[in-house]
C-alpha cells in the first residue's frame, strides 16, 4: 500500500485536504484551518518516514496563509 493511501484518511479527517472555497476571506479562513491541522499532524507524527511529509505540509500551509494575508492587506 502506498504511503499517501495510508495517510489520506488522517489528512481528510483532520481537514488538511479540503475542498476549495470561493472569496479571499474564505480562502484565508480555510488556509488558517489547514495551518492549524498541519501543525497538529506534525506534532502527532513519530515515524521517520512521515516527519519530512509533515514538515512539508506545515511549511506549505504556513506559506499559503501568509501569502493570502499579504494579498488581503494589499487590497485594503
Amino acid at each position: 500500500m502506498k504511503l499517501l493511501e495510508k495517510v489520506r484518511p488522517f489528512l481528510e479527517r483532520n481537514k488538511i485536504i479540503m475542498e476549495k472555497k470561493s472569496g479571499l476571506e474564505d480562502e484565508i479562513e480555510q488556509a488558517h484551518e489547514q495551518w492549524i491541522y498541519a501543525r497538529q499532524y506534525f506534532e502527532s507524527v513519530s515515524e521517520p518516514e512521515l516527519i519530512d511529509h509533515a514538515t512539508y505540509l506545515l511549511q506549505a500551509a504556513e506559506k499559503k496563509y501568509m501569502y493570502l494575508m499579504k494579498k488581503a492587506r494589499e487590497r485594503m
